[in-house]
């Protein structure tokens, strides 16, 4: 568990340098993750949709609720959503 800073908007080569693990940024490894099986979905990263939601997962991963261990059907979102989620970051 990295340490808890806002990862949405935290300098992106700090961020990478304070994980152990990985060069990969957080949100962007889990939402990838999230997305493995779902590549097939029309206009995955063209349809935006609901800012709410997508401020969801921003906090989600923001506090690391989202994780390695979270699956796309337990968080009950489309995958565009979190599409657009991966863009924003």
């Amino acid at each position: 568990n990295d340490d808890l800073i806002p990862l949405f908007g935290y300098d992106l080569i700090k961020l990478c340098s304070k994980r152990k693990d990985t060069l990969i940024a957080y949100p962007i490894e889990i939402c990838i993750r999230l997305l493995e099986n779902s590549l097939n979905k029309e206009s995955l990263f063209r349809i935006a949709l609901s800012q709410g939601k997508q401020k969801n997962i921003v906090a989600g991963l923001n506090l690391q609720t989202i994780d390695r261990e979270t699956t796309l059907n337990e968080l009950n979102y489309d995958p565009h959503v979190l599409a657009s989620t991966l863009k924003q970051y």
